[in-house]
């Protein structure tokens, strides 16, 4: 919906069907990453990297409206949800969940305001993709050599739906979660205060 413009000291995004400028921000970018569903963007910078929720609804309607638009775009057109105190080489989205690689060639995911480390690569590597059916993320390195790693979605899904808050949908999203992975899940909640939940799912204490 949106195209980036990079200067020497903002980024500008740009409605791409009108050419109306959204929002200029003062940053200068290394990489931006939209989410699928254009809800979310990371910029990613020299040092560290931001989280932005696009409020598409409210930029639509100023389009539409012909409202005035100033000089550095509309104000609320995107709201800074957290910052990524990382810096990032390769960076993919699955659906509200960011996975990415750091310069220290560790690959993590981001849900929320939690890193959660997923593995020491051996070597600076990209995000190739991921594939839902297979529960695999794909990276690939300068050898064009690919490795994979298991990734399970329902993982994510329940872990993205208790940081949302939404503890009825996570409840549903449980019983999809592969039994081995239960006891992550009881240790996660755990580190989000929700001790009793994370006993009802398993009353063992060692999880």
């Amino acid at each position: 919906d949106y195209i980036g413009v990079k200067s020497w000291d903002s980024i500008s995004f740009l409605d791409w069907e009108t050419g109306t400028l959204v929002r200029r921000i003062e940053a200068v970018p290394t990489n931006v990453f939209w989410s699928e569903n254009g809800d979310y963007v990371v910029i990613s910078l020299e040092d560290s990297a931001y989280l932005l929720k696009c409020n598409k609804n409210l930029i639509k309607s100023a389009i539409a409206e012909g409202a005035e638009i100033p000089e550095e775009g509309i104000e609320e057109a995107f709201e800074l949800i957290s910052e990524i105190k990382d810096v990032i080489e390769s960076g993919y989205w699955i659906k509200d969940c960011f996975v990415f690689v750091n310069k220290d060639a560790k690959l993590n995911y981001f849900i929320g305001s939690k890193i959660t480390v997923i593995a020491k690569l051996p070597k600076k590597m990209l995000i190739l993709g991921f594939i839902p059916i297979q529960n695999r993320l794909y990276l690939i390195d300068k050898a064009l050599e690919i490795i994979s790693f298991q990734l399970f979605e329902t993982v994510l899904d329940y872990q993205s739906a208790v940081l949302n808050d939404d503890l009825e949908l996570a409840s549903k999203i449980l019983p999809k979660v592969p039994e081995r992975q239960v006891g992550k899940m009881a240790k996660f909640l755990e580190t989000q205060g929700l001790k009793q939940l994370a006993y009802e799912i398993t009353p063992d204490p060692d999880h």
